[in-house]
């Protein structure tokens, strides 16, 4: 798999559909994940940004999920890419809360992420 798949696969891991954020459908129901695809050469730290996007009252919802990422990276979290491995260790601050002005339903909490491609 290669570097950007592995993206792919790291945030599509959490129950939610995963979209490249220069690529969400039109269609897209919340939730959803948005999340940057770029890479880096081996060794070389890259820090990275995904936004859980829901509709709801209250932030309950979405705070659970980022916390249920947060806990699946734990120190670090390890996706294979072809050659090697990719880290991904949480980023400070790992979270920042956004509302919408034009839709107070819309909550999205922004993660903070480093990614690092190491090889075998």
């Amino acid at each position: 798999m290669d570097k950007a798949q592995a993206l792919y696969t790291f945030w599509s891991g959490f129950g939610l559909p995963a979209y490249d954020e220069q690529v969400v459908p039109k269609n897209a129901a919340l939730p959803y994940i948005t999340y940057e695809t770029q890479t880096a050469s081996l060794n070389e730290p890259l820090m990275l940004s995904a936004s859980l996007w829901y509709s709801s009252e209250s932030w309950s919802t979405v705070t659970a999920k980022a916390n249920a990422i947060e806990a699946a990276i734990g120190g670090f979290a390890v996706v294979p890419v072809a050659g090697g491995k990719m880290l991904i260790h949480k980023g400070s601050p790992f979270t920042r809360r956004l509302g919408d002005p034009d839709d107070p339903k819309i909550k999205r909490i922004i993660l903070s992420i480093q990614a690092e491609f190491l090889s075998a």
